[in-house]
């Protein structure tokens, strides 16, 4: 997912990113490392102040936000998450993100395939041969089921 750097201002940030993801949460890093997340209303509410500030002065800070290992199981995830999206990382770093709605996408597909309608294909040529395989073998697993 795309990160946010701690040092930039709070305005810049709303500017560049937030305004344009009103509802999307954003990691915010510094030297690597995960410190927390920010939305355009946590930065918003202190940027009406003073826009020059820090982005890390308008975080929620990582304690508060689920967190998970890539090896943690999705069914196990999903309690943890509380209906909340989560990050994912491995020794502070960011590995990747997880949405509830990426973990109902994989419940219904575990436990009734036939509800999850299939991807649509991707538009570059460089992926069909990838995307082909890929069918393939979900219609094959899905018909063993």
């Amino acid at each position: 997912p795309e990160t946010i750097p701690a040092t930039a201002s709070m305005g810049e940030t709303i500017e560049r990113t937030l305004s344009r993801n009103p509802g999307r949460l954003f990691p915010v890093t510094d030297a690597g490392r995960v410190l927390g997340t920010v939305s355009l209303e946590s930065v918003r509410r202190k940027a009406d102040r003073d826009p020059s500030r820090p982005v890390r002065d308008g975080l929620t800070p990582l304690v508060q936000i689920p967190v998970m290992a890539p090896e943690d199981r999705l069914d196990d995830a999903a309690e943890w998450m509380a209906g909340r999206d989560a990050l994912v990382l491995r020794d502070g770093a960011l590995v990747g993100a997880l949405s509830t709605a990426d973990v109902d996408r994989w419940y219904r597909y575990r436990y009734d395939p036939s509800s999850v309608p299939p991807s649509p294909m991707p538009a570059r040529a460089s992926m069909r041969a990838t995307w082909g395989r890929y069918a393939a073998r979900t219609a094959s697993w899905r018909s063993s089921r």
